[in-house]
């Protein structure tokens, strides 16, 4: 199998958050489980874990697909937190450009009788382990229409190049003043084959809050090396390590900084 199919079946971490979209079998399951550090002292753990398990089926011309992610620090009593859950459908306008929109429900906040700064704290943190990727999962308080459109060019080689890009408006719903934002990713990855089966993969992304009225640093850019493996056809394993470049979350490996390790599972059913 040349990679353009490994590609395919691993196409979600590119796409909309890292959800599986069904392609080769009627339907998928799948989960990215990821463990960063933790900067911030509101929390009592020292390293970040995050789990998104993902579901898709075929239906009509395209594919329904969603996640429901979680996020907690190990050694924290506190447990996880629930992020917000999204729910799309994905189509193929032309060849291998690919059409995703999806809506992400506000489900994730801070507890308002609780430890408020521990709350915020580790949603920030979840974001920035993933290099602000699908940073909608993680806003607390906001509702999320996002339109991601993105692109597999096969090489010469056997190699691909995927390209994204995302623009999302986030409506915040807690009626504390917030402001709609609007936020563009930009993002690629070249994907070369290592063998019948296995693949290696070189990603870099921005994240740019257009429109906000947040304060601080308001773009984030990582590096993301990967390794990928089909395990049967349908489904494939992805390894991902996301660094992040520049401020506010790099970088990575200084001190009070955050990087990301991810492992992601995709099973055809």
């Amino acid at each position: 199998m040349r990679l353009a199919g490994l590609a395919g079946m691993a196409v979600a971490a590119l796409l909309v958050g890292g959800s599986v979209e069904a392609r080769a079998a009627t339907a998928h399951v799948g989960v990215d489980v990821g463990v960063g550090t933790a900067a911030g002292d509101a929390l009592d753990g020292s390293v970040v874990i995050t789990a998104v398990p993902g579901f898709s089926f075929l239906l009509g011309p395209g594919s329904v697909f969603g996640e429901v992610p979680f996020a907690g620090a190990a050694g924290d009593e506190a447990g996880f937190r629930l992020g917000n859950p999204v729910l799309g459908y994905g189509v193929t306008l032309k060849d291998n450009l690919r059409f995703a929109p999806a809506v992400a429900l506000p489900v994730a906040t801070a507890r308002r009788d609780g430890n408020v700064a521990r709350d915020l704290t580790l949603l920030s943190n979840a974001a920035a382990m993933d290099g602000w990727h699908a940073i909608w999962r993680w806003l607390p308080d906001d509702l999320a229409i996002v339109l991601p459109l993105s692109n597999q060019t096969p090489l010469g080689n056997g190699g691909v190049l995927q390209t994204q890009l995302v623009l999302t408006t986030t409506i915040p719903t807690a009626g504390d003043g917030a402001e709609v934002d609007v936020i563009l990713e930009l993002g690629t990855r070249l994907l070369a084959p290592l063998g019948e089966r296995v693949g290696v993969g070189l990603g870099f992304s921005e994240v740019l809050f257009v429109t906000s009225g947040r304060e601080g640093d308001l773009s984030q850019a990582a590096l993301e090396p990967s390794f990928l493996w089909i395990i049967a056809p349908g489904s494939s394993l992805v390894v991902r390590l996301v660094m992040n470049l520049d401020a506010p979350n790099g970088f990575a490996f200084d001190s009070d900084k955050v990087w990301g390790a991810h492992v992601g599972l995709t099973v055809a059913l």
